[in-house]
Formats: structure tokens, sequence, C-alpha cells
């Protein structure tokens, strides 16, 4: 799965691992010690609590953090080439209000010279606000930045609490944007991000 450690991402591994465990109830085995390859891709400076968050989550959750210092193509390249040639599918976290998440399906092959593999977006039609409701209701632990006012996480220099939050001198935290969500949760990033 790809991973970064964001909201989306966070409800997308609680559905896999979900998923995972009723399949192990209806019978299907595990291999011992098995680990799911958590794929963390990043071009950008990351937060040091998103870092700390990231490494938190894969030690509880027992998975395979494999970080790739890239852009998002050549990562999986990576990924693909040299590090799991075997993998035909990988689980993305991304939503229709994303860029270019309009454009997916729920299964989707890659395609524009991207490396071949499968792509598998659960969360595809979700809405901000369904995602912070899950949260919330699964009571599951998320990085410490939300709470600061950011409500989409890119990399240090690139991400600023959403102005929608903004409350006094501080920002309200970002499971608290409600009005026009899935249209203002990227106001924060800049660059084009």
């Amino acid at each position: 799965m790809s991973y970064n450690g964001g909201k989306d991402c966070l409800v997308m591994l609680t559905l896999l691992l979900a998923a995972i465990y009723r399949k192990t109830q209806q019978g299907k085995k595990i291999p011992e010690n098995y680990k799911l390859d958590s794929i963390y891709i990043n071009s950008e400076l990351a937060f040091p609590e998103l870092a700390e968050f990231i490494t938190l989550l894969s030690s509880n959750y027992l998975l395979n953090l494999i970080t790739i210092q890239s852009q998002m193509k050549q990562g999986f390249e990576q990924y693909l080439n040299q590090i799991n040639p075997k993998t035909k599918a990988i689980v993305v976290g991304i939503r229709y209000a994303d860029p270019y998440g309009s454009l997916l399906l729920y299964e989707q092959e890659t395609d524009h010279n991207w490396p071949k593999f499968l792509r598998i977006h659960p969360i595809l039609h979700w809405h901000y606000c369904d995602i912070w409701d899950f949260i919330i209701a699964c009571n599951l632990q998320y990085c410490v930045l939300y709470d600061q006012g950011y409500t989409s996480l890119g990399g240090v220099e690139t991400t600023v609490p959403n102005i929608f939050l903004k409350n006094g001198d501080t920002h309200l935290p970002a499971y608290m944007l409600e009005e026009f969500a899935d249209e203002r949760e990227r106001v924060g990033r800049t660059k084009g991000h």
C-alpha cells in the first residue's frame, strides 16, 4: 500500500487491515511474520511530526515501512524494480477531490508511462467530512499536525495551516472544517501542490 501518514491514508489503512482480519476469520492463512509493505514516497522535506507518526503506525500495525525519497512515479519505479518486483496491485488513499482524483476508478491500471500495476482506490468517493467522521468515530490516532489547523499534509516548505480554521492567534483542528470542506481542504498547500 502507498501510505503517507495523512488522514485519507489512515482511513485506507484501517479499512485494509479490517479486510485482512476478516479474511483471517474466514479461514484464510497469512504467512507467519508477514508484514504488509507500507510505501512512503516523498520528494519534499517532511514535517518531523509526520515522519514520527508514520514510524509509530508502522510499528503499531507491524507494517514493513519502505521510505523512498523521490517523486511519485520514480518512487514506484524504484519499489517495483528494486524492492518488490512481484507486486501486481497497490492500494492508494486518493479521493476524487484530490488532484486528478476525479479521473480515477476504484480499480485502474496505471497509464501515461507509469510503472505497471493495478491501483486500488477504496476511499475514492469519500468526502473530507466522511474521512473525519470515520477517524473520530473509530477513535483513531492521527498526526498531531491536524490539531494545529493543517487539513492537507505536504512538505514543511509547501504547507501551512488552513486559513478557514483560523481562530484568533491559533487554528481550530482539521476536523472542524465543514463548510465547503472538499473545496477548501487544500488551501494550505502552496506552489501548486
